[in-house]
């Protein structure tokens, strides 16, 4: 049941998906005096307590030896040198040595602090480093100080914005992500070792990520997503869960159901839903007919005391499937606080779905696998492509989260179907953008608002067909 609207339909679909921000460049809502930090949600416990074991992630062991402590993570070895140097290894999908971070001598000797079992910290002279499960050391600077890296593997994807950078081939890769700006600093990029330092002042930090921190799951990806949902009908109806219910096994119901998120400035400041009733209906009969229900619930929008017992209370007294994060922060630092969080309160069986086309560097190129590894889908493309990468590119590396984070990544098309485009575009996608997404592991989700630029025999059609693809890709 395709919705049909005879006045200009992109007013809805604006409205439906996405930061809803300016298209393509400066996305940052600056209007009506609101932050754009998350809001209300503590900063100050950027890396919370885990305990043993995160969405299939852990610190495996830590073995101390005469001038050598070696970290063990579940996609990561880290082996830190009495000669000042660091040497990163990735373990998911192959083990291989992806660089060399030098720090200086003069850091050893390390202690090993107990944190919890899923961060051990190394206290050294001026240096300070933080390993997590999920493939992450933070290292942070008592003292001024320079660090380096250095390359062990040629990239096939490198960007960077702010010094912040990431290098990545099909099988992973490595990024640095300093706490404060940077002038870009790389040595050299094009050639084996690849070379990059900064300078650090007392009280920074430079977070580096070995990537793919968990294996890439291939039963969530056959788990196809539908996402719905309008002002004009924001409780849907049976008949539209029945036909979602053909194709998808998770349906998305967007925030114009909770007061505050069916209208600009789109802020919640408690999820409770404007019809309880309605809503009850919506989740049982989502469930009833074999789908996890997901709900809107993201930190960017909300304004609630407190965002993480409002997320205990929809997956423990409103019964929900999981939470449906439409963006987080602009902070790097505060969304993986938040994201990390958030796992820990729902727990490995809970959908995380996420939204983050640009955020949380305000790029549409740069990424940080390290927060998107704790979604179960990502949703990306509402704001344009680089022109400068070819549309299978544009989809590897900017889209798909493959090798990457391993979230399963979702084409939001209408914001990037051409390079050039200066407006969103709600057709379908053509045979090429299907052949090229699957091939980079990136999928369409069912919607009956996203190609509101066709009729509704069109739309039927490629609903049919590309599901069938996209099953059959999945088997190859």
């Amino acid at each position: 049941m395709k919705l049909n609207f005879s006045t200009k339909k992109a007013i809805t679909f604006v409205l439906l998906i996405g930061i809803s921000v300016a298209f393509a460049a400066a996305l940052l809502p600056k209007s009506n005096g609101i932050p754009s930090e998350g809001r209300n949600i503590p900063a100050a416990d950027r890396i919370p307590d885990a305990g043993k074991e995160i969405f299939g992630m852990k610190i495996e062991d830590v073995i101390s030896e005469p001038g050598l402590i070696t970290v063990i993570a579940t996609g990561s070895e880290f082996r830190v040198r009495e000669d000042g140097v660091m040497e990163c290894w990735q373990r998911i999908p192959v083990k291989r040595k992806v660089a060399e971070v030098k720090f200086g001598k003069a850091a050893w000797p390390f202690t090993i602090l107990e944190k919890d079992e899923f961060n051990k910290i190394l206290s050294g002279n001026g240096l300070e480093m933080e390993f997590s499960g999920d493939s992450l050391v933070v290292s942070r600077f008592k003292s001024d100080a320079r660090m380096e890296f250095e390359g062990s593997f040629s990239p096939e994807y490198k960007t960077e914005k702010d010094g912040r950078q990431i290098f990545a081939d099909s099988e992973g890769g490595f990024g640095v992500y300093p706490s404060e700006a940077k002038k870009n600093e790389t040595l050299e990029a094009r050639f084996l070792p690849w070379k990059l330092g900064f300078d650090f002042k007392a009280g920074e930090e430079v977070w580096l990520s070995v990537f793919p921190p968990r294996p890439y799951d291939k039963q969530t990806a056959g788990e196809f997503l539908a996402h719905t949902g309008t002002v004009e009908e924001p409780y849907s109806p049976e008949p539209l869960i029945k036909d979602a219910a053909k194709y998808a096994k998770v349906f998305t119901s967007h925030s114009f159901f909770w007061p505050g998120g069916d209208k600009e400035p789109w802020l919640i400041p408690s999820f409770v839903p404007s019809d309880m009733d309605e809503f009850s209906r919506v989740r049982d009969q989502v469930q009833e007919n074999g789908m996890k229900y997901v709900v809107y619930a993201s930190p960017y929008y909300s304004t609630a005391p407190d965002f993480f017992g409002e997320i205990k209370k929809l997956v423990g007294d409103y019964r929900v499937d999981g939470v449906y994060f439409d963006g987080i922060s602009f902070d790097f630092r505060k969304s993986y606080g938040i994201i990390r969080e958030a796992r820990k309160i729902i727990g490995d069986d809970k959908i995380l779905y996420l939204h983050a086309s640009t955020d949380p560097f305000n790029s549409v190129a740069l990424s940080a696998p390290f927060i998107n590894t704790y979604a179960d889908y990502i949703l990306r493309g509402e704001s344009g492509r680089p022109a400068n990468l070819s549309l299978a590119d544009f989809l590897r590396w900017n889209v798909s989260d493959y090798n990457m984070g391993n979230s399963v990544g979702y084409w939001l098309h209408y914001g990037s179907a051409d390079p050039d485009q200066k407006d969103y575009a709600f057709n379908l996608p053509d045979q090429n953008d299907i052949d090229t997404a699957l091939a980079n592991h990136t999928y369409f989700p069912w919607s009956d608002t996203m190609y509101q630029d066709t009729s509704d025999d069109d739309w039927r059609r490629f609903t049919d067909s590309y599901f069938a693809r996209a099953r059959e890709s999945l088997r190859e």
